[in-house]
């Protein structure tokens, strides 16, 4: 297959999503193309994916990026099974009809036979189209472009702005473009082969980002526990359970000896300039937040003040990140801990502390709850846990030093989280030009 001239005769396509197409393209809606249009039902299921011998329920994110992620289910108890459950079957198309307002309406094509039997929900649509006027796998890349995106968000309806919905009927009355049959699997079978190959460079530039990412947690370890000038005849056994050894002259002290618990409220509500908790990004201003976790409390005079340089907790979170070192003077919420560096201690130091996950884990087993990503940890736990303290000056250069190679490694994952950006772009660019006619092909030889 070759790319021509764009040059090719192109008529006007009278359509709200779309401008024009190629001359010999025609407009169908989905009803004249379709066989069945089918929605399930959603039973009781239990969290975990189901045996290859089993039924299960399949999820929203079972359908994502024109692709079937079968593992993607919740396995069913046989009681909970009827006779009538509609099974996602080999040659059907999937697609959300219920979920967020960027995700309503994502569609992926089963291309195999599924390893379980996994029951449509009611939140899906199973779409079974005509072989003799469709492809199916051309119809899922188109119904997922993003010129489409635009009748999808029109035609979704919903009480909230979090979840909405699309109705069967509007589906069936969807207009789409579509190209000759012959062509339409050609087109499809191109788009694969490509993205394969950008996909292939994206896990790799990912792989390298996780690989990054974990030298960065490691050198903070080693150098809140090691000292910058590591020597291993300079280590001396502790007595802690979560760290063996430290630095000959370094201290293992009690979190309550290097960090005060701040509880002045904020009265009167003299500050008004409300800090959020981010789960790993840290303390920032309320402002900056946008819809993500809680809303600010109309009455601050609760809040806890935070000053630069605090340390901010989420007891509830903290397994997951949700902790800072904060850069501004303001209030947060009562819940959380807010942690101030005695005299003689550098509080970017002890941050750092907080950051390994060694100590995360070894703080997680104090945490009481259900959730173990939600176990509360209580001051009283936290302030008996001891932890590495060297020399006041030595505290100082090991931030510094971290501060100097986090800002390194960062500069790499940031240049190449831009490269992976900018390789799903031109995905939804190259598939939205091909699917609509904006790029035309000539066939050397069948693809």
């Amino acid at each position: 297959m070759k790319i021509i001239d764009k040059s090719n005769t192109y008529i006007n396509s009278d359509l709200n999503w779309l401008a024009d197409i190629p001359a010999n393209w025609s407009i169908k809606r989905i009803k004249e193309i379709m066989l069945r249009l089918d929605q399930g039902w959603s039973p009781n299921a239990a969290p975990w994916p189901t045996m290859s011998n089993s039924y299960g329920v399949l999820k929203l994110s079972a359908i994502s990026n024109n692709q079937f992620f079968e593992l993607e289910n919740k396995e069913i108890p046989p009681d909970e099974v009827s006779s009538d459950v509609l099974l996602a079957e080999k040659g059907r198309v999937l697609m959300t009809r219920s979920n967020t307002p960027d995700l309503v309406g994502e569609a992926c094509f089963i291309r195999k036979t599924p390893y379980a039997k996994l029951i449509v929900p009611d939140l899906i649509f199973s779409l079974l189209l005509n072989p003799n006027k469709v492809s199916s796998s051309y119809f899922a890349y188109l119904i997922n472009s993003h010129s489409f995106s635009y009748l999808k968000t029109i035609s979704a309806r919903g009480l909230n702005d979090s979840m909405v919905k699309i109705s069967q009927a509007t589906v069936k009355n969807w207009k789409i473009c579509l190209p000759p049959k012959d062509v339409q699997q050609k087109i499809a079978n191109y788009i694969e082969m490509q993205l394969t190959d950008i996909n292939k460079t994206i896990d790799i530039l990912e792989g390298k980002i996780e690989l990054y990412e974990s030298l960065r947690l490691n050198m903070i370890f080693d150098c809140v526990t090691k000292g910058i000038n590591f020597n291993n005849n300079n280590m001396t056994d502790t007595e802690s359970n979560w760290l063996e050894k430290i630095p000959k002259g370094w201290k293992m002290l009690p979190v309550r000896n290097v960090l005060n618990n701040i509880s002045v409220k904020n009265k009167n509500s003299i500050n008004n300039n409300y800090l959020s908790l981010v789960a790993k990004i840290g303390v920032i201003p309320y402002a900056e937040k946008g819809k993500l976790g809680n809303k600010k409390p109309d009455n601050l005079e609760k809040c806890k003040v935070v000053s630069c340089g605090d340390l901010v907790l989420n007891t509830m979170n903290f397994s997951i990140g949700s902790f800072g070192l904060s850069k501004y003077n303001g209030v947060c919420s009562s819940v959380y801990l807010v942690l101030r560096a005695n005299k003689n201690c550098n509080g970017n130091y002890l941050y750092r502390i907080f950051q390994t996950k060694h100590f995360q884990n070894y703080v997680s087993s104090f945490g009481k709850g259900i959730l173990d990503i939600r176990m509360a940890i209580k001051w009283e736990s936290l302030k008996n846990i001891e932890i590495p303290i060297p020399s006041e000056e030595e505290q100082i250069k090991i931030a510094h030093y971290i501060d100097i190679k986090e800002t390194e490694i960062n500069n790499v994952i940031k240049n190449m989280k831009k490269q992976v950006s900018c390789l799903k772009e031109l995905s939804i660019a190259f598939v939205d030009e091909v699917t609509t006619g904006k790029r035309t092909f000539t066939y050397e030889k069948d693809i």
